[in-house]
């Protein structure tokens, strides 16, 4: 295997693999900007593969001679047509008066670019059956190595180096200036690395047009058709990887968010199935009709509604839930679980949070024993939290907490507290320190 045959299978994969990444968001979204970019990346990905040993062989099937070629071609162009639109659709939406001339010249090229890809196309084809010699069946896979010094190849090549010369200049201006205007770094980097990956590629074609044409003209230059070849492999790699990494980094953004968001909903699955199969009526799930809650892996894959929506549905159940608790809960449980973090010598990482989580704990625990008393407990003191993420953070910490109280902990909690508010309902009238209490509390609180 070459140097060019492990270059064409390293551009081959790297495209794939940022196709296939991005194809679920295509999916679930399928906006212009999210299909032109996956569209060049999966046209590149596809020519890429043709052009590597498996490809060449697998189409030397076909009876048409060097058909792969011409496939690689389409493909190209193709990919050339996907970036302008891409980089159109990045500029935003087009108004005919109120645009700013660059975003208007944009969208002209765009709307432009799909006929030049039909001409381009067919002019493509009409030389590739007319003036390329194909009597001869060449074993390489560079097309121009191949028919070095033939003008009917040359002529051919050339066509498609035209069309891409122009997108390059295009969309590199284009990405350039858009990077100077964008609002966020990531997206500023990506911009600039698609500009550069044009400027490679407006190399490319330079390079290769140039020595096609030349060892028309003097066949005495043909002798360095190797060493071109390998130079301009390198580039393809290079402008391939580059202009990947370009469109990928903008949407490294979006994929931590995703997962954080992921790992998120995992985090508060416990607590919030607690809380919901302790009260049903709070969760999304029942409104639905759904019988049973579903399992955790099945939760994590279920797409029906946005990430963030179902975060937001999480938190909300949880808060509601934890309102609820406070019907079962005696009054001053919050506050003497506080005591008991406060003076406990276990070592809390949130101390705020670990106080929280043993009052649901302890609620629970009276939930579970059939306790409902008469007067609602204190609620839980209130946060300052802008946003839903903020707000499942929090109750992330308090799960974190939960799942570290033994059931014995929130128990004994209960049991000092039903405990203290018999003994003050024993204290005489007038002394200054009766509390009025909670009778069912009292008679239904745990015998020694």
């Amino acid at each position: 295997m070459t140097l060019i045959d492990d270059l064409n299978y390293f551009a081959a994969t790297a495209m794939t693999a940022v196709a296939a990444w991005r194809a679920p968001a295509v999916l679930r979204h399928g906006d212009t900007q999210r299909r032109a970019l996956w569209g060049c990346y999966s046209g590149y990905a596809a020519a890429s593969w043709l052009k590597s040993p498996i490809g060449a062989d697998a189409m030397r099937l076909v009876p048409i001679a060097e058909v792969d070629v011409l496939l690689q071609e389409y493909l190209g162009t193709a990919a050339i047509a996907s970036i302008i639109t891409y980089v159109s659709a990045n500029y935003g939406r087009h108004h005919p008066t109120t645009s700013p001339r660059h975003v208007m010249a944009s969208h002209h090229i765009a709307r432009l670019s799909p006929r030049v890809a039909i001409g381009v196309v067919i002019a493509l084809t009409v030389v590739f059956f007319t003036a390329v010699d194909r009597t001869e069946s060449n074993s390489s896979t560079d097309f121009a190595a191949a028919h070095i010094g033939e003008w009917g190849a040359a002529l051919f090549l050339s066509i498609l180096y035209v069309y891409l010369a122009a997108s390059c200049i295009v969309t590199g201006y284009q990405c350039a200036s858009a990077a100077r205007r964008a609002e966020s770094r990531l997206l500023r980097i990506g911009l600039a690395l698609i500009a550069t990956a044009m400027g490679i590629g407006l190399s490319y074609v330079i390079t290769r047009t140039t020595y096609l044409w030349t060892a028309v003209a003097i066949p005495t230059s043909r002798s360095a058709a190797p060493a071109i070849t390998h130079i301009t492999a390198a580039m393809t790699a290079t402008l391939l990887v580059v202009f990947a990494a370009g469109g990928s980094i903008p949407a490294a953004t979006a994929a931590t968010a995703r997962w954080s968001t992921i790992r998120l909903l995992a985090g508060l699955y416990p607590l919030w199935r607690d809380l919901v199969e302790t009260f049903p009526d709070v969760s999304f799930h029942q409104r639905l009709g759904q019988a049973r809650l579903a399992p955790i892996w099945r939760e994590l894959t279920d797409w029906s509604l946005p990430l963030s929506v179902r975060l937001s549905i999480r938190v909300h159940t949880l808060a509601d839930a934890v309102e609820q608790l406070r019907d079962y809960a005696p009054p001053g449980l919050f506050h003497a679980a506080e005591d008991v973090v406060e003076e406990s010598d276990a070592d809390w990482s949130n101390p705020r949070a670990a106080a929280e989580a043993l009052y649901i704990k302890a609620a629970l625990q009276a939930v579970a024993h059939g306790r409902y008393t008469s007067g609602s407990s204190e609620p839980l003191p209130k946060k300052p939290l802008a946003t839903t993420e903020d707000e499942a953070r929090w109750w992330a910490q308090v799960q974190r907490e939960y799942a570290a109280i033994y059931p014995q902990q929130a128990e004994e909690l209960l049991r000092a507290i039903y405990s203290a508010s018999h003994a003050a309902s024993r204290l005489p009238e007038g002394s200054g320190k009766a509390q009025s209490i909670d009778q069912d509390a009292v008679s239904n609180s745990p015998q020694e």
